[in-house]
Formats: C-alpha cells, structure tokens, sequence
C-alpha cells in the first residue's frame, strides 16, 4: 500500500492507495509541508478533499457514485455502507444525532453501532462523519461556545477531535 500526504489546517491528511485505487483517507496531527506527488487517480481524491476543507459542500452524484464503488468501500458490512450513504447526505452546517442516522437507515435500534460505523469511516472529509454527534452534544450545542462543538473523539480517536471540531466549526462558518 502507498500513502500519499497533504497539508491541513490542524497538520495533515494521508492518502492510502492499493491496487491504484483510493484505499482510505487519515487525517494526522503531524504537519505535512507540501502536497506529495501522487498518480492521477489519487491526486484527484486530494483535490477534492483540499476543496472540501476550503468550501464544505455534499459530494455531487458522480462523486459520491465513484466513492461508493471503490473496493474499500464494497468491502464494508451493508450497515456500514448505509450509514456513511446517509452520513453523505447531510449538508454542511447541520448536525444529526446518532439516533437520527440509525433511524434514517431503518436500524432504530442500533444507535452505538452508527457510532461504530462512523469511527470506522475510510472517507473521513468525503464522508462527514464530523455531522453527527450525539444526543446530548446537539442539546448543549451553542455556537458561540466553540467548546461544545468539540467531539469526544473524531475517527475513533481521543487524539484526533480536534480535527472533528475544526470540520464542524468549517461547516458552520460556510451555513448561510
């Protein structure tokens, strides 16, 4: 597997390729200096992901069509695949619950298991995974505390919510 690195806002973003094909995106503390060189069908998946950072927006069909089809993601449970294909559809700016999403994708009952699928997410910044929280953080959510918008964690790590608080913060500086 090759990787491949970005700079962003809070250090950087990893790129893992197998077989040619966009295998995961990690976004690390560790500054990364400059964008690495990578092939073309890697480099467009960096592209996009900068984008995002600069202007959050949902995926458009042919982007989210292409993510969906790669092999990292086919290789997913169903519920997994159903719950990022819903997490790919809330917009920047809005927020929904864990319950919500299990609710969405006809699992009421399986709310940790959302949290599961979401840490375990191989497209965090394509997928935003930072658009849901829990009950309890969208009750005490306040804007002008930015403390409250800050995840527990953010891919399954303590280390990383940083990251997740500053995608959120990005969404909502772009809401009109």
């Amino acid at each position: 597997m090759k990787s491949y690195r970005v700079p962003a806002p809070w250090g950087g973003i990893r790129f893992l390729e197998k077989d040619g094909l966009l295998w995961g995106i990690v976004p690390e503390l560790e500054p990364a200096a400059a964008p690495d060189d990578a092939p073309q069908a890697i480099g467009r998946w960096m592209a996009l992901a900068l984008e995002l950072l600069e202007e959050p927006r949902l995926l458009g069909d042919d982007e989210r069509r292409t993510l969906f089809a790669l092999p990292r993601m086919r290789a997913l449970s169903d519920f997994a695949r159903r719950v990022l294909a819903f997490t790919s559809t809330v917009p920047p700016g809005r927020m929904v619950s864990y319950a919500e999403a299990a609710q969405a994708i006809g699992s009421p009952a399986a709310v940790r298991a959302v949290g599961g699928a979401l840490a375990a997410n191989p497209f965090p910044i394509l997928i935003g995974c930072h658009r849901v929280a829990s009950a309890r953080t969208l009750a005490h959510l306040d804007v002008l505390k930015p403390e409250t918008l800050a995840p527990e964690a953010y891919m399954g790590s303590r280390a990383l919510s940083g990251v997740g608080l500053w995608l959120r913060i990005a969404d909502l500086d772009q809401t009109p």
